[in-house]
């Protein structure tokens, strides 16, 4: 970010999506408070300079990471993603109308997950409704489930094909050069 900041002014677009990725570092790594206020920071410095795409993001961020974390701890963050979301879809500003419907998908993912039986749906029937343009938009995808395979069956095939019917959720790997 400081090298953003020595090359460019403060107004520029990319010192803004530097901070957003700050408040990304910041929930990865647990500290969630910090990466809400700087989202929110970085939302009112957006809306000063008409930077729509940086205000959207930045509220898009904190109704992803406070809906994900609703799903386990439902009582702290659902209000604050819903809070979140209703401001955004609240909004009138046509440069922040997709930002709206994103936030809209991400609730009704929440509202899935916590077992609202009728909330995708709801929302493809809403968006059905909207007419959004000729282009297809995927508002849902169930996860895919493998099948389980027996041992001989895991172990043939090349390495890339191992790979791809493993199961590496919550696994990383850091690979230098």
């Amino acid at each position: 970010l400081s090298a953003l900041k020595a090359g460019l002014p403060d107004s520029d677009a990319r010192v803004l999506g530097a901070q957003i990725e700050i408040g990304d570092m910041y929930a990865r790594f647990n500290r969630i408070d910090e990466a809400i206020d700087q989202y929110a920071k970085v939302e009112r410095e957006a809306v000063k300079l008409g930077l729509y795409n940086v205000q959207g993001m930045a509220r898009l961020r904190t109704i992803a990471l406070s809906s994900q974390l609703a799903v386990v701890l439902p009582f702290q963050y659902k209000a604050v993603a819903q809070k979140s979301a209703d401001a955004l879809n609240n909004n009138t500003d046509p440069h922040l109308k997709p930002f709206g419907q994103a936030a809209r998908v991400w609730m009704a993912r929440l509202d899935a997950k916590a077992g609202e039986p009728g909330a995708i749906d709801k929302l493809i029937a809403d968006f059905r409704s909207m007419g959004s343009g000729t282009s297809p938009v995927l508002l849902y995808a169930p996860p895919i489930k493998l099948d389980d395979l027996n041992d001989n069956q895991q172990n043939s095939g090349d390495t890339l094909n191992k790979l791809s019917r493993s199961n590496y959720d919550g696994e990383w790997v850091d690979i230098g050069f």
